[in-house]
């Protein structure tokens, strides 16, 4: 008990001024802790918010890498249903183009959401039936025009032939040497040469009458495939665009994408009216 008075005795003799000192002092050192302690878990707070903030802007310039190609593939593998009427243009630079355009499109497998990935899968379903369906008619077309480019080779070798025939008609008048066997010669070779020129223009008008018919037929076909795969673009571009919080009027967008179809398929028909009674 004593050492406890001697204690009291002790706290007594500080004088007023020193307790207010340390008062104050402990009063500072708490309102420091205190700061120091909110400002740890503010700053850890930030911590976060810039890293999922960091992580967001990585996601979203990572969609944007690749649904901005990818959107101009779609196009470009669009294109390619109406280039399909182009007979003239090789399989192999259909197919080179296609294989680049879904190669592209392919990555948007990889980041897309799950909207998004479906979007685009229906379309690219349809898309890629329309060729399916498409390709063995243009084959029909190409072999046909490859038949019509080989008669072509074959009349102008005969043309050729009669020419030459005809030189070798005009050299044996000028030589003034009667020569029964070889004039008969002459005259059935080019009877001959001109019934193949004959034959082989007829076929090959044949063959054009049915190609122009065709491929003005399978145009209008790829044309009606075109706008029917279209019809699927605008769930995935909203998909996308909802994806990189890109707001558009969706009503507004659907009305606008359908009379834009509607206008081609008019200019295209009407286009191709003419072409018919031409």
């Amino acid at each position: 008990m004593p050492d406890i008075q001697f204690v009291y005795g002790l706290f007594a003799k500080v004088p007023d001024t020193v307790w207010a000192a340390l008062t104050a002092s402990v009063l500072t050192l708490s309102g420091v802790w205190l700061t120091a302690r909110m400002t740890r878990k503010h700053f850890a707070t930030q911590l976060a918010h810039d890293a999922t903030q960091r992580d967001r802007e990585r996601r979203m310039s990572l969609r944007r890498e690749v649904y901005l190609p990818a959107a101009r593939s779609l196009s470009q593998a669009h294109r390619l249903l109406t280039a399909l009427s182009n007979i003239d243009r090789t399989d192999e630079s259909i197919n080179e183009e296609l294989e680049g355009s879904l190669a592209t499109i392919s990555a948007v497998h990889v980041v897309g959401l799950d909207e998004t990935v479906h979007a685009l899968t229906e379309y690219m379903n349809l898309l890629m039936k329309s060729f399916a369906e498409l390709y063995p008619m243009r084959l029909r077309l190409r072999l046909r025009k490859i038949e019509i480019d080989i008669l072509a080779g074959l009349i102008a070798k005969a043309s050729s032939a009669q020419d030459q025939n005809l030189e070798m008609m005009k050299q044996y008048n000028l030589e003034a040497k009667p020569d029964l066997a070889r004039w008969a010669a002459l005259e059935n070779f080019f009877k001959h040469t001109q019934d193949l020129h004959e034959q082989h223009a007829k076929e090959q008008e044949r063959l054009w009458d049915e190609q122009r018919r065709e491929v003005t037929e399978f145009a209008e076909l790829c044309m009606l495939h075109s706008i029917h795969v279209a019809k699927l673009m605008p769930p995935a571009l909203f998909a996308v665009r909802d994806e990189l919080e890109l707001p558009i009027d969706k009503e507004r967008y659907l009305k606008l994408h359908e009379a834009s179809a509607n206008d081609a398929l008019a200019a295209f028909q009407n286009a191709l009216q003419k072409i018919k009674q031409a």
